[in-house]
């Protein structure tokens, strides 16, 4: 891999050196995935509002020594659960559990469509939740369920 494009759901960013920072990403071709961002942290950064956690972006990475991301895009930042406190803790508790039971370049496909629909039926009910007063358990467990029944478990 030199060169590839990628539809992906940003899971994390931890912050390294003075300006960069390395994303760590679930995609359907390659799983689990850590890319640098240089300068993502520089205020005139082209990369840093596209690749925020909980996103689901177009990234285009570039093999030199390690990963590097070149461009990205946004195509969702799934603005109903970040409005929303509790389905937004909730959200970063499955990226972090997601991110914790994967392995890197391990791509799973079915855990790709689960988690990517999941968090879409997340996305619907943190809409509903405004408008109504819905409790939001339920889901929770049962994207849980699906995630932890595709990973084995």
């Amino acid at each position: 891999m030199t060169d590839c494009n990628l539809k992906v759901l940003v899971l994390s960013k931890r912050e390294t050196g003075e300006s960069d920072a390395i994303y760590s990403f679930y995609t359907k071709e390659l799983g689990r995935v850590n890319a640098l961002a240089k300068g993502a942290k520089k205020i005139t950064s082209k990369l840093a509002g596209h690749l925020e956690p909980l996103s689901l972006s177009k990234v285009r990475i570039v093999e030199k020594k390690n990963l590097h991301i070149a461009d990205a895009l946004l195509l969702n930042n799934f603005k109903n659960i970040r409005s929303n406190r509790q389905t937004f803790k909730e959200a970063l508790l499955l990226l972090k559990f997601v991110e914790e039971n994967t392995f890197e370049f391990q791509p799973y496909e079915l855990l790709w469509r689960t988690f990517n629909q999941s968090l879409r039926n997340l996305e619907q009910a943190a809409f509903l939740l405004t408008r109504k007063n819905l409790e939001i358990k339920p889901l929770i467990e049962k994207i849980y369920k699906d995630i932890n029944r595709v990973l084995g478990y």
